[in-house]
């Protein structure tokens, strides 16, 4: 692409060092360069008046923290999804105990009303879009909502929060920011 051919020649006339014009072009072909223009900031002189590179600040330097960086953006990733899992099966083991395996229904649990219903459509939506297969088994093989494990598999995690964030403060609510070791009284910690 021209476009890419022309940042590549800029950058490389700015002083960028370590890479052919063709090989960077390619690169910004394939990433863009407003991806990996904020690894290229802070090499520049000054972002505004000068934007000539730094002495001696090759591609490789670049480069590297791009790679530094989307690598410790997958492990974190990776352990984010290993804390929602987590988070929504307590939330559904502890509230499924005490109030029944379709507890989300129960309006009851829930401060306010409009946000109830607003969380509850929304839970209902991702379960409609779902093409999970356990959707469809539930529907032949029983009537009614499905349990509070099925449901929130088709959720998505936010969904989950905001019907906890507006679940009435009691002991189950407490029970579970325990389980997490939070103080008693402390699901706004959890929350956020």
């Amino acid at each position: 692409m021209p476009i890419t051919l022309e940042v590549a020649d800029k950058l490389i006339a700015n002083g960028l060092q370590g890479i052919s014009k063709q090989e960077l072009s390619n690169i910004l072909n394939s990433i863009s360069y407003y991806r990996l223009r904020g690894y290229i900031y802070p090499y520049f002189h000054s972002y505004k008046n000068n934007k000539t590179i730094k002495n001696n600040i090759t591609w490789e330097t670049i480069w590297n923290d791009y790679n530094f960086d989307t690598e410790l953006k997958g492990l974190l990733f990776q352990e984010i999804g290993k804390i929602k899992i987590a988070l929504k099966t307590v939330l559904i083991n502890v509230f499924s105990l005490k109030y029944g395996q379709t507890w989300y229904i129960n309006s009851e649990l829930y401060y306010d009303s409009t946000h109830y219903e607003n969380d509850k459509n929304e839970l209902f939506h991702h379960r409609d879009r779902s093409s999970e297969k356990f959707k469809q088994h539930f529907k032949n093989k029983y009537q009614g909502n499905p349990p509070s494990w099925m449901i929130f598999k088709t959720s998505s995690f936010g969904n989950g929060s905001k019907i906890f964030e507006n679940i009435k403060n009691c002991y189950t609510k407490q029970l579970m920011t325990e389980y997490f070791g939070f103080r008693k009284n402390s699901e706004k910690v959890l929350i956020s």
